[in-house]
């Protein structure tokens, strides 16, 4: 009998010599047969060429973490060859169970990187985009005091920057400070490609502006946020989670003149991953060395991000009222740094992933819609804005690893879901002016159109000028 299997190892792994990279295509190697989706296939077609080239090479012996990787593919690869539970390592489990095997090996947790990262910019720019909505309200008071439908903002110091009792304070306040605090969650539901997340997001933004003359005003502001991810378990997936601390610095700036504005926002992130998975199967096997596994598979890495966005927009104003349409195109570039996994166990199942890449370039349509309503306790100016976000690279990205203790360094390679290239986001808030240009202000805002995830922020901030 045990030359019988030796032999079958050998046909599969002089064939399997041929390739060193598992690509996505129609599986037709046994252990990729018993993959119930395109992860689970590509996942076995490349488990079972690092493991017949194992036997091909004759070198699975040698430190423990290599031993560990032979025995644990080798569990994978006898399972689906159907082996006899008495004479090999088959774990003596049914197929659909060793499909689920394939998705807690594969590593497709890290597919969240890219999206958190992205998310961490998007947020900011948001933020920001605030912050330079208020300015435009100073810069059409400026201008236009003396203009007819301009007299209520200057009656009622709507402005940012003004008193509540109408204090001429506003038109000489060049410089002003403000801070912010946003708090997020979402959900991402599962799919054949992606684990499915609870994501909780918190962030703090200080920043400064001046007005350089009555049509420009130029700012800066650093941010740090926090994303938490838990992966949700499920016969799939044994869950995990993803920490990340991010440091973001945006340079922007506003030009006004008559009821046509330009702003622009320059932005850089730091983003610290620290993240960890669980990799756990059972095995019927007799054998008190084959019995499964129970890992915990961590890994760190960082990333930068490059933004840049650009809005054009037009402001109409009649008695309390000021509506405001605009454009806004927005470009990010993520790079990922490569990084490895550890195995809690000593073992060889941790992954080692090679850089990533991931750009956005979205086009916004946008309106926004305030009133003022003066009260004896300060100018209280509610709002509403409404975007529709479409995305042109709307394609899926592509995640390349290999096995860390693997001496050939056989690249599995597979696809993550495409991007949802439409959606909108819909924001309610306030603010309030106060006596000594102290401004108060509080938004919620939710993305609409996900096809797989939802998320709800709320934001609010202080703003004083000098």
């Amino acid at each position: 009998m045990s030359k019988s299997i030796n032999s079958r190892f050998i046909i599969l792994s002089t064939f399997l010599g041929i390739t060193s990279t598992a690509l996505a295509y129609e599986p037709t190697l046994p252990l990729g047969k018993v993959g119930e989706t395109d992860l689970q296939q590509i996942m076995g077609d490349g488990v079972n060429a690092v493991c017949g080239q194992f036997v091909a090479a004759q070198d699975f012996v040698g430190s423990v973490e290599r031993t560990d990787l032979f025995d644990r593919c080798g569990e994978m690869v006898h399972t689906a060859l159907g082996l006899p539970i008495e004479s090999s390592k088959t774990l003596g489990i049914s197929n659909s169970e060793l499909a689920n095997v394939l998705q807690e090996v594969a590593g497709e947790e890290v597919m969240a990187q890219s999206n958190i990262a992205t998310d961490t910019m998007s947020g900011q720019n948001a933020i920001i985009g605030s912050r330079i909505s208020g300015l435009l309200t100073r810069l059409a008071q400026t201008n236009y005091a003396d203009s007819d439908e301009q007299q209520y903002y200057a009656k009622n110091s709507q402005i940012l920057g003004m008193g509540a009792s109408g204090d001429d304070v506003g038109l000489s306040e060049d410089f002003s400070l403000f801070a912010n605090i946003s708090g997020g969650s979402g959900e991402k539901d599962a799919t054949d490609r992606e684990d499915g997340f609870d994501l909780d997001a918190m962030t703090f933004i200080v920043g400064a502006d001046y007005r350089l003359s009555n049509n420009t005003v130029v700012g800066a502001s650093i941010g740090w946020e926090e994303y938490d991810a838990d992966y949700e378990k499920n016969q799939r997936v044994s869950g995990g989670d993803m920490s990340v601390d991010t440091t973001t610095l945006s340079l922007y700036g506003l030009y006004s003149q008559e009821n046509f504005y330009l702003s622009a926002i320059l932005g850089y992130g730091n983003s610290d991953f620290d993240t960890s998975r669980s990799v756990k199967y059972s095995s019927n096997n007799p054998n008190p060395n084959l019995n499964g596994a129970n890992r915990k598979i961590s890994s760190k890495t960082d990333s930068d991000q490059y933004n840049v966005s650009i809005t054009m927009g037009y402001q109409s104003v009649s008695d309390t009222r000021t509506i405001s349409p605009y454009i806004k195109l927005s470009y990010l570039d993520v790079e990922i740094d490569a990084f490895a996994e550890k195995d809690s166990s000593g073992g060889g199942l941790g992954l080692k992933y090679q850089s990533q890449d991931v750009e956005s370039f979205k086009g916004i349509l946008g309106v926004q819609a305030s009133w003022v309503m003066n009260q004896d306790y300060g100018v209280l100016s509610p709002y509403v804005i409404a975007e529709w976000h479409n995305e042109f690279k709307d394609d899926s990205d592509t995640i390349t690893f290999q096995y860390v203790h693997d001496p050939r360094n056989n690249q599995i390679s597979f696809e993550t879901d495409d991007v949802d290239s439409s959606y909108f986001n819909f924001t309610i808030g306030t603010s309030l002016i106060l006596a000594n240009s102290v401004q108060l202000f509080a938004d919620i805002s939710s993305v609409v159109g996900f096809e797989d995830f939802d998320y709800n922020s709320l934001n609010v901030g202080i703003r004083k000028a000098f």
